[in-house]
């Protein structure tokens, strides 16, 4: 993808956001982005095919904090601009006349509205959440063209969004939507920006429920494919944006002492033993909330989450068994 095609509605920075330039010529992550406690999401992705690593606003203040390259066979970091990842989905703060950077939806939205939307890979459309609302809109003319309610009592139920939507993922003409409801489960819901319903992204079987990626992840993989990991990336399910296959890998990693209730959520919410601990902590944990992007050269880089954040793995894409480590460069003050 070309990042000259990507901007649109993802080259908004709002004001409460600090551009990454202001830590120009420290090629290491701010020392601000790993506090002890509310730490900012760090969101991992593509530009122009190159990792790009981003921190993003807490929730009342929305926007980016700061973006940097990655090396992926370094873990090298360079400076980056601060502009949303093509496909991925940040938070906007709505202006006084409604809209978000130009793009108004219908019915006006209130100003100081904080709403999730996103730029497609292809730089074409664009997509607002307001309300349980799609509104997706052509990035040349900023008009809307579509709206597509998350749940329509008279579409398939397996089309509701039955869960409390947390993130969009805008993969060519498909709008992925991340949701979570009060327990240990969380689902995607894809949909085609000319209003078309795909439905809820599934288990393989006739009467499976959705993919969870609860304790897993859920990220663009590339500029056509969606990929969803299932707790602890014992499975990654690739999704093609276009025509909706499915491709599933089994990660090679043996359960050892753990029972198959422990690790759907990796013992949370039930009793696990000494002996499933360990094996949760050194083969399942580490991948918990984990974002995967495909590289050019083959496999996958994927930033981890909880105690490794700030570090990343490198994938081999048809075991998905970790090849390699890359723990980024932290600034000391």
């Amino acid at each position: 993808m070309l990042l000259a095609r990507s901007l649109g509605l993802a080259s908004v920075v709002l004001s409460t956001a600090v551009s990454s330039s202001a830590f120009a010529g420290a090629p290491c992550l701010p020392k601000a982005w790993f506090p002890k406690e509310s730490p900012p999401q760090l969101d991992l992705g593509l530009v122009a095919g190159a990792p790009v690593l981003c921190a993003h606003a807490d929730y009342e203040h929305a926007g980016l904090l700061g973006c940097f390259a990655v090396d992926p066979k370094t873990g090298a970091l360079s400076d980056a601009p601060a502009t949303a990842l093509p496909g991925h989905s940040l938070r906007g703060k709505v202006d006084a006349k409604g809209c978000l950077e130009g793009y108004c939806a219908a019915p006006k939205a209130s100003a100081d509205e904080l709403l999730l939307y996103a730029t497609s890979t292809d730089g074409a459309h664009a997509v607002i959440l307001r309300d349980g609302i799609l509104y997706v809109f052509d990035a040349k003319t900023k008009k809307q063209v579509r709206a597509i309610a998350l749940r329509d009592d008279k579409a398939p139920d397996d089309t509701n969004v039955g869960n409390d939507p947390y993130e969009l993922l805008y993969v060519g003409n498909a709008i992925y939507v991340a949701g979570t409801d009060a327990g240990p489960y969380q689902a995607v819901w894809a949909y085609k920006d000319d209003g078309k319903r795909t439905g809820l992204v599934k288990d393989d079987g006739a009467d499976a429920g959705g993919f969870s990626v609860f304790a897993g992840g859920v990220n663009v993989l590339d500029d056509k494919h969606v990929a969803l990991a299932s707790a602890g990336l014992q499975e990654l399910l690739v999704v093609t944006g276009s025509d909706g296959v499915r491709a599933l890998t089994a990660r090679a990693v043996k359960p050892g002492a753990c029972k198959p209730e422990e690790l759907e959520y990796l013992g949370e919410g039930s009793d696990v033993s000494k002996a499933c601990k360990k094996v949760l902590a050194k083969s399942y944990q580490p991948f918990a909330g984990l974002d995967p992007v495909a590289l050019p050269a083959g496999g996958y880089l994927a930033a981890l989450g909880g105690k490794l954040r700030g570090s990343l793995a490198i994938l081999d894409a048809k075991t998905l068994v970790e090849t390699k480590r890359l723990k980024l460069k932290v600034c000391a003050k």
